[in-house]
């Protein structure tokens, strides 16, 4: 059997570079996209509701017939 070793030289450094550079370059969009989603869902989650006066009511106006329970 004979022990292959990768080949080198400046070209063998030249692909693994630009290799490790298309990696890095996907896990910090990866992030960016995942980082900013959270961020927006946060955003969404905090935000505030409506503004309510303070001597507020609600009305309810049921229309039809009300039933405590059903009828079999």
């Amino acid at each position: 059997m004979s022990d292959q070793k990768p080949p080198k030289g400046k070209v063998w450094r030249g692909i693994r570079g630009f290799f490790h550079g298309v990696d890095l370059s996907r896990k910090i969009l990866l992030n960016l996209i995942f980082f900013g989603l959270i961020a927006v869902l946060l955003v969404l989650l905090c935000g505030g509701g409506p503004d309510v006066p303070d001597q507020a009511i609600l009305v309810v106006e049921p229309k039809g017939t009300i039933v405590e329970q059903l009828t079999g």
